[in-house]
């Protein structure tokens, strides 16, 4: 009866983290050797933020990568020249995820997604296409130095996608800056928050270097396919 029990427990534990997000990734007009993100930020129907990613490198030779860091959670991107670019993420709790891909230094695409259940099996499909992103043209005033841009996106009414999730710390693309200003390229179209901050690296090659950020500011802005769009801030 015991070993009975003991089974029992054991089934349960295991469907409570049983639920998985997996799909393909469709690289259009591949531009050769390039990264390849494939991760999700989540809230638990228990109010748990969670995430994880896994990346790889697409080019002549198949590779796959398993992130094993938030075990029993797990991620995981595969590429093959002949078969293309899947993921998957694991052991995942009920609630609701916005799922990610990320294509080279700056594009992303996304989709949320809600696990119902422990035993959800849920697809999810993406596509990385360079005819579907534009450009940023970001200047500003002040002083120059070293400065931090990080957007992360909204959606189609300029709201957080997933509200209560802290997407620009887990997900933003961070781009540093000497000077006033930069050109972001390739932006998948769509409404994104864009924060920038000034960044002060201090520390020595002895004791190591970190960076203190000071945030000077956030805009709501967008990429529209094609085009370069200008942005001076305040």
């Amino acid at each position: 009866m015991k070993w009975v029990v003991s089974i029992l427990l054991l089934a349960c534990a295991v469907q409570a983290f049983s639920a998985e997000i997996s799909g393909r990734i469709y690289i259009i007009k591949d531009p050769g050797e390039n990264d390849i993100r494939a991760g999700y930020v989540g809230l638990t129907s228990r109010g748990e933020q969670v995430n994880c990613f896994a990346g790889t490198t697409t080019g002549a030779a198949a590779a796959s990568v398993w992130c094993t860091t938030y075990k029993p959670r797990k991620s995981f991107v595969s590429w093959a020249p002949d078969s293309g670019c899947t993921y998957r993420h694991t052991s995942l709790k009920p609630g609701k995820y916005l799922v990610y891909v990320q294509r080279g230094e700056l594009y992303v695409d996304w989709k949320v997604v809600k696990i119902a259940s422990p035993s959800s099996n849920l697809k999810a499909n993406f596509s990385a296409n360079p005819a579907s992103a534009g450009d940023l043209r970001i200047s500003w005033g002040g002083s120059k130095g070293d400065y931090n841009l990080r957007v992360s996106p909204l959606d189609s009414k300029s709201r957080s996608p997933l509200p209560g999730a802290d997407l620009p710390l887990y997900m933003g693309v961070d781009v540093d800056v000497t000077g006033n200003g930069t050109v972001m390229r390739g932006l998948k179209a769509g409404n994104y928050l864009l924060e920038l901050r000034a960044a002060d690296r201090q520390g020595s090659e002895r004791e190591g270097y970190f960076t203190i950020f000071t945030d000077i500011g956030s805009w709501h802005i967008k990429a529209e396919p094609g085009v370069i769009l200008d942005y001076r801030l305040p």
